[in-house]
């Protein structure tokens, strides 16, 4: 039998704990995430040295005299495959890691949503997410999709080039629209998070992490700040993991198990 010291129902502080247990582990995956890709992306630009050197040029009239200039840029090439070979594999588990930090968090907010409502906008604001995704993906498939067909149909009347105009300029709405869902998902969580740092025994930090993430959301939206609001969106994960193993500490204080 679980008996509770505070307040709270047995139901409700198993709701909070859950919750912010499934936070701490998103938090850990996604900052895992992050580095790994941080990590994929160094492993790609040292494919660029081996680049330099490649002159197509030499393949478009293969002569005698540069037939060692292109043994040369081959070697070359296949030195560059570990890199891109390394980069891939990284790119691939950071992005399963993203996905499942994602799902944590999905699945906390909803603990914490049923724990009391007014931590419902967490929940709210990663399906925000979760639909500019799926804007994304949506619209760039039936782009690819129909685009083709289109060319066809209309190249009587129009140029090929004014096609792939228009198709860039469809998918650079649906990014922008996508980007705006997006920051106002993610700011909606950060919310969440400044009000989670209210509740009892819950760790202050919470708060913290919230504006900061929030920050970083917002920082992202600006080309030349980019890396300063991947930073502190790092920070902002930082916190959510210490402010919650902080929490669970608490929490669980006054939870006996017998």
């Amino acid at each position: 039998m679980i008996t509770v010291s505070r307040s709270m129902s047995e139901s409700q502080l198993n709701k909070l704990i859950e919750g912010i247990e499934r936070l701490k582990n998103g938090a850990l995956t996604s900052m895992l995430s992050i580095v790994l890709g941080i990590l994929a992306v160094i492993a790609m630009l040292a494919v660029f040295p081996h680049m330099r050197i490649l002159n197509m040029s030499l393949y478009l009239n293969i002569t005698s005299a540069n037939r060692t200039a292109i043994s040369i840029i081959e070697r070359r090439l296949m030195g560059a495959l570990p890199y891109l070979a390394v980069s891939g594999i990284l790119f691939i588990v950071a992005s399963i890691l993203a996905i499942a930090s994602f799902i944590l968090f999905f699945m906390a907010s909803g603990s914490l949503k049923e724990y009391s409502e007014r931590l419902g906008l967490g929940r709210t604001g990663l399906i925000i997410v979760l639909l500019s995704l799926l804007l994304i993906l949506v619209g760039g498939a039936s782009i690819a999709f129909t685009m083709p067909h289109a060319v066809e149909r209309w190249r009587p009347l129009l140029p090929i080039a004014l096609h792939l105009i228009s198709g860039i300029a469809i998918i650079a709405v649906l990014v922008f629209l996508s980007a705006i869902l997006m920051t106002v998902g993610l700011i909606l969580f950060s919310i969440m998070l400044i009000r989670l740092s209210e509740e009892k025994d819950v760790d202050k930090g919470f708060k913290t992490a919230g504006i900061i993430m929030a920050a970083g959301i917002v920082l992202d939206l600006i080309p030349f700040a980019f890396i300063i609001g991947l930073v502190l969106c790092l920070v902002a994960l930082i916190l959510i993991y210490t402010s919650a193993k902080d929490s669970l500490k608490n929490l669980r204080s006054g939870v006996i198990i017998p």
